[in-house]
């Protein structure tokens, strides 16, 4: 009966911190594994819009899927060419999932407006 009551109490605890506390601001869908450097991220919020930088300082190439917190309407833009254009994104209740590939010492940043539910 303790093991079970302990079970329970861990469950209904994690649910009820899950409920209270808001999403991160970047989740990875698997976190990738880099050499000889790191995976960066940063979030800022800018005039009603969401900023998203992610760099690859490594030797490794990323490719995976990224949850950014928020209903977004994205784009892409590359810091290295100038290029901009729509990211497609999954969105659920309180995320916008994308993927992500970074290419070795390359970087992105995803710029978003807020879509109503």
């Amino acid at each position: 009966l303790r093991a079970m009551l302990g079970e329970l109490l861990t469950g209904a605890l994690a649910a009820a911190l899950a409920e209270a506390l808001p999403e991160p601001d970047v989740a990875w869908a698997d976190q990738p594994r880099v050499k000889g450097g790191n995976l960066a991220c940063l979030h800022k919020e800018i005039d009603g819009r969401d900023f998203y930088f992610l760099a690859n300082s490594s030797d490794t190439p990323v490719s995976t899927s990224v949850r950014l917190r928020g209903r977004l309407q994205l784009e892409r833009w590359d810091p290295h060419t100038g290029n901009m254009a729509p990211q497609p994104a999954e969105l659920d209740k309180h995320t916008s999932r994308i993927p992500l590939q970074l290419a070795p010492v390359s970087s992105a940043f995803f710029v978003g407006s807020r879509l109503l539910l």
